[in-house]
């Protein structure tokens, strides 16, 4: 996500440009928060889980 970006509408660009799909975003599953590990280089991140409803697209490996 970018600064700014609305959460639902970011969600649905990402699994677009990384899987191919087109979905509608359902509910709030969960949230994950990784504190980091710095003595490994792992960095901190919160994960947000959604349930999706996939509504069209071929699904895809992305790039990444």
């Amino acid at each position: 996500m970018e600064l700014g970006d609305d959460l639902f509408a970011a969600l649905k660009r990402e699994v677009r440009e990384e899987a191919g799909c087109e979905v509608e975003v359902g509910g709030h599953l969960s949230v994950n928060s990784n504190l980091g590990r710095p003595e490994r280089d792992v960095p901190e991140m919160v994960v947000l889980a959604f349930f999706c409803e996939w509504v069209g697209g071929e699904p895809r490996a992305g790039d990444e």
